[in-house]
């Protein structure tokens, strides 16, 4: 939402990273719904559809009666396409609803509901295909006016650098692949790191190469992991724990563990020699790392 409202463009088709076409989509500009309302979004399961109480929580009593909610038909975000010059304020609206998420995410889920109460807050109206979604192999599929079959939102099955599922029904899926093992010959996939580690943060990194740790997440598992060279972690890793980093917060030490993208976890070193921390994902569980002798 903050990257269509501050590019430069007048117009905006937005698509997820992991959203394909099927053919060009450039016509949906010139379409009669696009030049009537200025915005085209598309639908998502009925099971998003937003409940009565969370339209009286942001003050649209109107939309709460519950024969009006239970027609409403959610938003799916992975595809929108919207003229900024009609729909600013909108926009605008959409993006102070995400800005106030400790808020909002409280009654919502994210950027898709913030649109739709930012639109019928402001009752501005809005295009959407009465077809769809439709359902293929983990792939959300959206249609046009006419019914087509035009994004092929593959949202459960992400794309990775490798082990990546072929789907041979999605269109371009060939194409796909092959962007995919490009970037994998170029980049790790690291995002998050501490490139530049102080002195005193680089003696500790020194101290703990080599170690092997019992992690466990209270109530959870636990399992060996290996703090190894280049910040990796070569043993008992798993997706949320690919890499490791040292860093100072607060004048004191912290061991975060990662995934290539972000943090899952912050530790900092007790008395006792443990470190402890919390898990920074839905679940929240204590997280202890001990030293194996």
């Amino acid at each position: 939402m903050y990257a269509t409202l501050h590019s430069p463009f007048a117009q905006v088709l937005f698509l997820d990273a992991d959203n394909g076409v099927t053919c060009d989509p450039t016509y949906l500009f010139d379409t009669p719904e696009y030049s009537q309302h200025g915005s085209i979004f598309w639908p998502d399961y009925a099971c998003w559809t937003l409940k009565s109480g969370v339209w009286k929580v942001f003050g649209m009593l109107d939309m709460a009666e519950p024969e009006v909610a239970q027609e409403e038909r959610a938003f799916e975000s992975g595809q929108y396409l919207i003229d900024k010059r009609r729909c600013d304020r909108e926009l605008r609206l959409g993006l102070w609803y995400a800005e106030h998420s400790d808020f909002t995410f409280q009654h919502v889920y994210g950027d898709k509901e913030c649109f739709h109460l930012a639109w019928r807050k402001l009752n501005s109206e809005y295009a959407m295909p009465k077809a769809g979604p439709g359902w293929n192999t983990h792939t959300i599929v959206q249609y046009d006016f006419r019914g087509q079959i035009l994004f092929q939102h593959r949202c459960q099955d992400k794309w990775r650098l490798g082990g990546n599922r072929r789907v041979d029904s999605l269109a371009n899926e060939d194409l796909c692949f092959e962007l995919v093992a490009e970037l994998a010959r170029n980049w790790s996939g690291t995002l998050w790191q501490n490139e530049q580690p102080t002195t005193s943060e680089q003696t500790i990194i020194d101290q703990l190469i080599g170690s092997r740790f019992l992690y466990r997440r209270v109530g959870y598992d636990e399992r060996t992991v290996k703090l190894s060279h280049n910040r990796i972690i070569s043993e008992g890793s798993a997706e949320c724990e690919r890499l490791w980093h040292i860093n100072h917060v607060d004048e004191q030490p912290e061991l975060t563990i990662s995934r290539l993208d972000r943090p899952t976890c912050h530790l900092r070193c007790d008395q006792d020699g443990v470190w402890r921390g919390s898990w920074l994902e839905h679940e929240r569980m204590p997280i202890e790392l001990i030293l194996q002798e």
